[in-house]
């Protein structure tokens, strides 16, 4: 607070120097941001006027322009007290506001501009911004709508209705074609809200036809945004070169609002434009589609036409990476939708097929693939196979050794290390002990010491490694890993995390001595790294002290946990106790 009342005082000194108050201006947001606890907000509903003051007197400075539209959504988003403020000077706020949305070059100012819309005035003001003459410009309509999409869901069903939200956006995207992805977006958001306001239950009397909050009605407004959505995207088809942004946004709509209702998934699953869209985006514009078009039109198969449709594409295109990643992120995401739900036509049911998928994706596609990113791909692949492996009735041996020849391909990319791990513990917790005697044939347990050998300062690679660790071997292979580098913040980081998730794990502590032994090194680990510059470990220590509390000892384990983790030589446990301590040193052994 005190850093903003000196910016302020600096710009009101010197309140003709454009540079020093675009500066002042970063420092009061940054400072007063709402978001950042406090009683009332009081200083930042204070500091507003100045804010005001430096656009009126630096109009046509684009720089200060974008300076104080930020500044604005900081200390208004989320203020009441501003907002209310601001409502009591309605006529000037936007005349001022559109002054800087009409004149500034830049779209994310304008999107800046009617956040702040939205923040004082709501989804009205917003709606009644798409209206006015001054911002008819298509940048500004298109800033406009994205603000609307963003925001529907905090909107109230009365201002949706009485203003005509869907006429307005259709207005907005006959006025220009730069408006129809952010126009089909808003509309696929206002549909998802009036499908949610439908599902409550109605008051009583309100089931009146007539009702604008009846069902009824609310049915053909849904059904007009459906109908504006489809109408677009067979016009979309037409175009010789058809834009990417329309597609995607089009397609991700309508699944969206298609998983919120049956009844609508069924008729849009029916609708020849879409069917049609999919199949002629991929044979016809699929070199010019962006990642993200193409993860949509995959979603849009998967959803509309089902997985037999999407693997028959898959067989078809077997050489295009960026095709079969997307693909596979698609169904990771159907599969994380569905919940564990193994229901016929889920991810779950079809996991024989698609562990064989992934399995051939990382022994085949990704040695080979001359793509800049094949990595990606491989990440793709080896989360679909965390959802999928441990559940499938057969392959698991290919798909652990598909598993761990990507972690030796990528000796040092972090994010595969770290799928590897995340996708050996859901294997595990799919499998139970049954798994150990293939992840031991397949030498798992050298592979996640090589990667704590490999990333010794990498806190969120070695804490993946020791959750796998733990889960695989037991506790006390986690407790070893923090004893052989008490000098390591990594390190400690990385093991106090995982015996935090050992025991959300519901893992049970081999003995009492084992848990005390835990209890003892995350105190360890409290004491060796106070202050406030350690907060979240010293946050995370505390989460982790309760945890082991209450966590259970188990009697009797398998005894393939109470063994020592099996490494390939004495000379790897050796390494794994003395390399960390000695990473920092300048020599090496």
């Amino acid at each position: 607070k005190e850093l903003a009342a000196l910016a302020e005082a600096a710009r009101q000194r010197f309140p003709d120097d454009s540079r020093l108050a675009t500066h002042a201006l970063g420092i009061i947001g940054s400072m007063l941001n709402v978001k950042v606890a406090d009683a009332d907000h009081a200083q930042a509903t204070a500091a507003i006027a100045g804010v005001i003051s430096a656009l009126q007197t630096h109009q046509g400075d684009n720089a200060l322009q974008r300076a104080a539209a930020q500044t604005l959504v900081s200390l208004v988003e989320g203020n009441s007290g501003a907002a209310a403020m601001l409502r009591h000077h309605k006529d000037n706020v936007i005349a001022l506001l559109d002054g800087v949305m009409r004149s500034h070059p830049h779209k994310d100012v304008h999107v800046l501009g009617g956040r702040v819309l939205h923040a004082v005035f709501g989804v009205a003001g917003v709606l009644e911004a798409l209206a006015r003459e001054g911002l008819k410009g298509p940048k500004q309509q298109a800033a406009l709508l994205k603000v609307l999409a963003s925001f529907t869901e905090e909107s109230d069903l009365e201002a949706i209705l009485h203003l005509d939200a869907i006429g307005c956006v259709y207005d907005a995207m006959a006025s220009s074609e730069h408006a129809n992805s952010s126009g089909i977006a808003a509309l696929g958001r206002i549909a998802e809200f009036l499908i949610e306001q439908a599902s409550q239950s109605a008051p009583a009397g309100s089931q009146d036809s007539q009702d604008p909050s009846s069902d009824a009605v609310l049915g053909v407004h849904i059904v007009k945004c459906i109908g504006t959505i489809v109408r677009r995207l067979e016009c979309e088809i037409q175009q010789r070169r058809p834009d990417n942004f329309v597609y995607a946004e089009a397609l991700g709509a309508l699944r969206n609002v298609s998983r919120r209702s049956p009844a609508l998934a069924r008729r849009i699953a029916t609708s020849t434009s879409v069917t049609a869209a999919v199949e002629m985006a991929f044979e016809r514009d699929f070199f010019d589609l962006t990642f993200e078009c193409i993860r949509q039109l995959i979603g849009a198969v998967l959803f509309f036409s089902g997985l037999a449709k999407l693997m028959a594409m898959l067989e078809k295109y077997p050489e295009a990476p960026i095709f079969h990643e997307a693909a596979c992120r698609v169904l990771v995401e159907t599969a994380e939708h569905e919940d564990g739900s193994n229901a016929p036509g889920t991810i779950l049911e079809a996991a024989a097929g698609l562990s064989f998928y992934a399995t051939r994706v990382l022994v085949e596609m990704v040695p080979q693939s001359q793509w800049l990113n094949p990595d990606s791909l491989a990440c793709a692949a080896i989360r679909l196979h965390s959802h999928v492996l441990g559940v499938a009735p057969a392959g698991l041996e290919e798909g652990v050794h598909s598993l761990l020849g990507a972690l030796r391909h990528y000796q040092y990319k972090a994010d595969v290390a770290t799928e590897v791990c995340c996708a050996l513990v859901s294997v595990y917790i799919a499998k139970g002990p049954g798994v150990m005697p293939v992840l031991s044939t397949c030498r798992a347990g050298d592979a996640l010491v090589d990667v704590v050998r490999r990333f010794p300062n990498n806190s969120e690679v070695l804490g993946d490694a020791a959750v796998a660790l733990g889960a695989l071997y037991g506790f006390k292979q986690v407790l070893d890993l923090l004893r052989s580098s008490p000098g390591n913040l990594a390190v400690q980081q990385a093991g106090c995390r995982a015996l935090a998730e050992l025991c959300r794990m519901n893992l049970c502590f081999a003995s009492e001595e084992e848990r005390k032994a835990a209890e003892d090194a995350a105190r360890a680990t409290q004491a060796a790294y106070p202050g406030q510059e350690r907060w979240q470990l010293q946050a995370q220590i505390e989460v982790t002290l309760g945890l082991i509390a209450n966590a259970a000892v188990a009697a009797q384990r398998a005894p393939l946990l109470h063994t020592p983790l099996k490494m390939s030589s004495p000379l790897d446990r050796c390494l794994l106790r003395t390399g960390l301590d000695c990473m920092s040193a300048t020599t090496s052994g």
